[in-house]
Formats: C-alpha cells, structure tokens, sequence
C-alpha cells in the first residue's frame, strides 16, 4: 500500500515538465512517513527500499534523458541511455532513503537544486560526449 500511493502520484506528473514536483512530492512524503519508511526499511533492508523509490523515478529519468537527447538533436544507442537512467535513478533513490535515515532536517529546495543542477549540466554533457563517441 505505501509503495502503490506514492507510485500513483508520480506517475501522474507530467514526466517532461513536472519532474521537479515529482521530486519534491516524494521528499515531502518520505518526510510525512519518516516512522513508516524506517520501518520499512529495518525490515526489508536498503535494496527493498532503493527499488521502491527506483520505481518512482526511472520513467521520469528516461524521459528526462530522451528529451535533452531530443533538444540536443543527437543520437545515444538504447544500452548506453539505459545505463545512464540507471545510474541517475539509482542515485536518486539512494538519496532519498539518506533523506529518512539522516536525523537532520533535509532543505528540500536544496537538494531539489543539486538535483536539477546534476540533472540539467551533467546529463546534457554526458550525452553530448556519447554521441560524439557514437555510444
């Protein structure tokens, strides 16, 4: 029940344009569920937990990756952006459960702003240099 009423609100962001509010939703409601994610997390261990959140945001970082590789008008094989999606989304997910786990106070818009900064300098970079390795 946890994993399915976070997963269907995400899911019904729009993934090219909301990916912020997606973000920002699921830090507020691991905020809101801090007790309940600890619990969950003595019990199911941490790579329950990444896969829980790993659910919520692979659609929006493939789409996220389609939509620079689009704007950028370049071209990266499947396996490298699916690679990269996991990468990115992995790191998101580990951040996320750091958030419940951490006992200070996380600034939200912060880490929502190292999130986009990675997002929107390292992505673009790291395609650009693929495409030009014809990866």
């Amino acid at each position: 029940m946890l994993e399915q009423e976070a997963i269907n609100v995400v899911k019904n962001y729009d993934l090219a344009v909301d990916y912020k509010d997606a973000i920002l939703f699921v830090m507020e409601y691991v905020e809101a569920n801090t007790y309940i994610l600890n619990c969950a997390y003595n019990s199911m261990g941490r790579e329950e937990m990444k896969r829980f959140f790993y659910a919520d945001f692979v659609d929006i970082t493939q789409n996220i990756i389609c939509n620079i590789e689009q704007e950028l008008n370049i071209h990266v094989s499947e396996h490298f952006k699916n690679i990269l999606c996991d990468l990115y989304t992995e790191a998101i997910a580990g951040l996320l459960i750091n958030c419940f786990k951490c006992k200070e106070k996380i600034n939200k818009v912060r880490m929502l702003n190292y999130v986009s900064l990675m997002i929107y300098t390292g992505l673009p970079a790291i395609l650009k240099e693929a495409a030009n390795q014809s990866l």
